[in-house]
C-alpha cells in the first residue's frame, strides 16, 4: 500500500530531476575548469578587449622556451636591474599567494626589443606595452600560442598570466623569425 499521494510523489520527483540536473551541471563546470588545454593558461591566460588573444595556428618552434631557476631576481618598480632586463611601471599586489599585477613598457625599434628580458613570477598578471617605432612587428610566442602585431607608431598592450614557469622566448614572424629577430624573453620563475 502506497502512502504518498500521487502528487507529492509527482512534485518530489520534479525536485529529484532538478536537484541532479545541478549537480551534473557543476560537475561539468569544475571539470572543464580543471581540464583545459595548457596553451589556454601558461602563460597566457587573462586576455582582456584591448589586448591580444591567444592563437593557436603558429607553428612550434624549436628552442623556444627554456628551464629556469627560481633564484632567478624578480625586479620591482625601483630595482636596479642589467642591461636589457625590464624594470615594471608598476607593481600591486591582487590576492593570495603572492599574487602581483606588474606593468612593462618594451620598445620595439630597428628590429630590436628594448629591454630585452622580462621577469614575473609565478601567476602574476601581466601586461607588457609594446610600441613600434620604425614599422609594423607581427610578435609572436608560439609556446604559448600568443600572436600580436603592433603597428608602427603605435602599441599593443599584451596580458597575460605567468602559469608556467620558464623562459618563453617571442619574436617577429615577419622580421624572418628568431634566427633575424628581433627577439625577447619572458622569463616566468617559480615560487
Amino acid at each position: 500500500m502506497d502512502l504518498i499521494p500521487q502528487e507529492e510523489k509527482s512534485s518530489v520527483n520534479k525536485k529529484a530531476i532538478f536537484i541532479g540536473a545541478g549537480a551534473l551541471l557543476i560537475v561539468v563546470a569544475v571539470a572543464f575548469i580543471l581540464l583545459k588545454p595548457s596553451e589556454k593558461v601558461s602563460p597566457a591566460g587573462n586576455n582582456t578587449e584591448n589586448n591580444t588573444t591567444g592563437t593557436t595556428d603558429v607553428p612550434q618552434v624549436p628552442g623556444t622556451y627554456a628551464p629556469v631557476s627560481g633564484d632567478t631576481k624578480v625586479p620591482d618598480t625601483n630595482s636596479q636591474a642589467g642591461s636589457g632586463i625590464a624594470i615594471p611601471t608598476e607593481v600591486k599586489e591582487v590576492g593570495a599567494n603572492n599574487v602581483s599585477e606588474r606593468d612593462f613598457n618594451v620598445v620595439l625599434d630597428k628590429d630590436a626589443v628594448s629591454p630585452q628580458k622580462v621577469i614575473v613570477k609565478l601567476l602574476d598578471i601581466v601586461t607588457i606595452n609594446f610600441s613600434a617605432v620604425d614599422k609594423s612587428y607581427d610578435m609572436t610566442q608560439p609556446d604559448n600560442g600568443l600572436s600580436w602585431t603592433v603597428p608602427k607608431g603605435g602599441s599593443k598592450n599584451l596580458q597575460f598570466q605567468g602559469s608556467t614557469p620558464g623562459q618563453f622566448t617571442f619574436y617577429c614572424v615577419s622580421c624572418g623569425g628568431p634566427d633575424k629577430g628581433p627577439v625577447g624573453y619572458i622569463v616566468v620563475v617559480p615560487k
